[in-house]
C-alpha cells in the first residue's frame, strides 16, 4: 500500500499557526526576579562537546542519558547515583590523559603559572568569572598534588577536578546585578551556546558577552545566527527533532522480526507524516508500507500465507479472496488512523489539516494474478483547500496520470499534464470540484 499525502500550505490563513491541542491564555505579570529554573545536569553529549571544545581532546562520557517525555534535558528525570559518579572519574581521566598541557597553558607549565593556567581553564569550564573561594581551593589542590607529583600530572589532577565539580557538571545561572529578572552576561551566554549549539560559549561569544554585547537585540540576534551556522548547531537541532519525534526509538526495533516491528515502524511512521505536516517541514510525503512483492505475512490477522503468494491465487479462490479482504481491511485501518491524526490537527479557525490536504491510497495493480493496470483502484481522501472531491476512484478510461495531475491541481500546482503526455489529456474526472 502507499499513501501519498500534500498539505495546501499555501491556502491557509496567513495570521493561524497549528495547535493539536487546546492552548490556555495566561495573564503577563511583572516580576522582579527570573523565574525558577531546575537546576540541570549537562547530558552525555553536552558533557563530551564541552570537554572537547575546552581541552581539545575527543572526549568521551559512556553514560545513556536519563530522559523525561522523550528529552534528555529535562532536569527532573536526572538521577545521581554511585555509578554515574564513578562514570565522571573515569572520563575525566580518559579526557586529561590526552590534553595538551603545554598548548593548554597561557605561560611555560610551573608552579608560578599554575593560577594562570587554573583560572584560565576554570572561566571556560564554568562558563563565567572564578570565585576567590575557588580559586583558592583549587590553589590549595595543585599544592598538595605537587607535594608528590610533577607539573604535567598536577595540571591533569586539577583538571579533572574541575571536570567533576558541579559548577561544570550543572547549568548554573545567575540574574544581573542590575536587573535581577534578567540573566547575567555569561548565564545568558551559556544558555544560548547550549541551546544552539549543545555545547558552552566559544571565545568568540565570551568576548561578545564580556563586552556587553548580548543586552542588546542585534547583538544578541548577531551571535544567535553565528551560531546557528556552525556544524555543531545542526547536530543540535538535528538531535532536537530526534528527540521531539521519537526517531530513536526505531534504534530499538528489528526489522528482521515481524510483525511486531512491522506494525511499531508503520505507527511511527504514520505519527512522524502527520507532524511533518503539522509542523510544515514538509509539504508532501509518502508512506509505502510494503514492496510489491513482500514476503509479509499479517499473522496479526491470522493470515498464514504470504499477501504476495495470495494476489496469484485464481479468482474463484475463496480463501484467498478472504484472507486479500482481510489485508486490505487492515490497510484502511491505518489509512483510516493517518486521516484522523490530520482530522486532529487544527490548522485555522474552523478548519484541520485534513480540509487542507489531498491524500492518495493506492496500489500499483489492479489485478495480482495477471499484474493488470486496468481498473486500479484509489481512495483520495481530504478537502484540498475545498478544490477536492473524496471518494473511491477507479482508473476505467482514464489513467494514473490523470489522477496525479488532478491531485497536483488540488495542491496548487500550475501544471497542465502530468508523466507522458499521451496518457495526460486532462485531470481525472470526478476528483476536482
Amino acid at each position: 500500500m502507499l499513501i501519498v499525502t500534500m498539505s495546501i500550505g499555501c491556502q491557509r490563513p496567513a495570521a493561524t499557526t497549528v495547535t493539536v491541542e487546546p492552548t490556555t491564555s495566561v495573564q503577563p505579570r511583572c516580576v522582579s526576579a527570573p523565574p525558577a529554573t531546575r537546576l540541570r545536569r549537562l547530558t552525555r553529549l553536552e558533557w563530551q562537546a564541552t570537554v572537547s571544545q575546552v581541552l581539545g581532546v575527543d572526549a568521551v562520557f559512556a553514560v545513556p542519558d536519563d530522559e523525561g517525555l522523550g528529552f534528555s534535558t529535562v532536569a527532573e528525570a536526572q538521577a545521581a547515583s554511585v555509578t554515574l559518579s564513578e562514570k565522571l572519574l573515569e572520563a575525566a581521566e580518559t579526557a586529561t590523559a590526552s590534553m595538551n598541557v603545554t598548548a593548554l597553558s597561557p605561560c611555560p607549565p610551573s608552579d608560578a603559572c599554575a593560577p594562570r593556567v587554573i583560572e584560565r581553564l576554570g572561566e571556560k569550564l564554568f562558563r563565567r568569572a572564578m570565585t576567590a573561594d575557588e580559586r583558592d581551593r583549587l590553589g590549595e589542590t595543585w599544592k598538595r598534588v605537587r607535594t608528590t607529583e610533577d607539573v604535567d600530572t598536577a595540571s591533569r589532577l586539577v583538571t579533572q577536578v574541575m571536570l567533576q565539580s558541579p559548577s561544570f557538571l550543572f547549568k548554573l545561572e545567575q540574574p544581573r546585578a542590575d536587573e535581577p529578572a534578567l540573566l547575567d552576561d555569561g548565564s545568558l551566554a551559556a544558555r544560548l551556546a547550549f541551546a544552539l549549539t549543545g555545547t558552552g560559549p566559544d571565545e568568540a561569544l565570551r568576548v561578545a558577552a564580556n563586552a556587553g554585547s548580548l543586552r542588546t537585540r542585534e547583538g544578541l540576534r548577531a551571535e544567535a545566527e553565528r551560531l546557528l551556522s556552525t556544524p555543531a548547531a545542526r547536530r543540535t537541532i538535528g538531535r532536537f527533532h530526534v528527540e521531539w519525534l521519537g526517531l530513536s526509538a526505531l534504534t530499538r526495533l528489528s526489522r528482521g522480526a515481524p510483525p511486531a516491528s512491522f506494525l511499531a515502524l508503520g505507527a511511527l511512521q504514520t505519527d512522524l507524516l502527520a507532524l511533518a505536516l503539522a509542523c510544515d517541514v514538509t509539504r508532501v510525503a509518502s508512506l509505502q508500507w510494503t514492496r510489491s512483492a513482500s514476503p509479509m505475512v499479517f499473522s496479526w490477522e491470522r493470515v498464514t500465507i504470504e499477501r504476495h503468494e495470495l494476489s496469484h491465487h485464481a479468482d474463484d479462490d475463496a480463501s484467498a479472496r478472504a484472507d486479500l479482504t482481510t489485508i486490505h481491511r487492515w490497510y484502511a485501518q491505518q489509512f483510516a488512523r493517518l486521516l484522523g491524526r490530520l482530522e486532529a490537527t487544527v490548522a485555522g479557525p474552523g478548519v484541520t489539516l485534513l480540509d487542507q490536504s489531498v491524500i492518495v491510497w493506492g496500489n500499483e495493480l489492479g489485478q495480482g494474478n495477471t499484474h493488470s493496470h486496468r481498473s486500479v483502484p484509489f481512495v483520495v481522501a481530504g478537502g484540498g483547500g475545498g478544490t477536492l472531491e473524496s471518494g473511491l476512484l477507479e482508473t476505467r478510461g482514464g489513467s494514473h496520470a490523470e489522477l496525479l495531475l488532478a491531485c497536483a491541481q488540488a495542491a496548487g500546482a500550475p501544471l497542465t499534464t502530468f508523466g507522458d503526455p499521451a496518457f495526460c489529456q486532462q485531470p481525472m474526472p470526478g476528483v476536482l470540484r
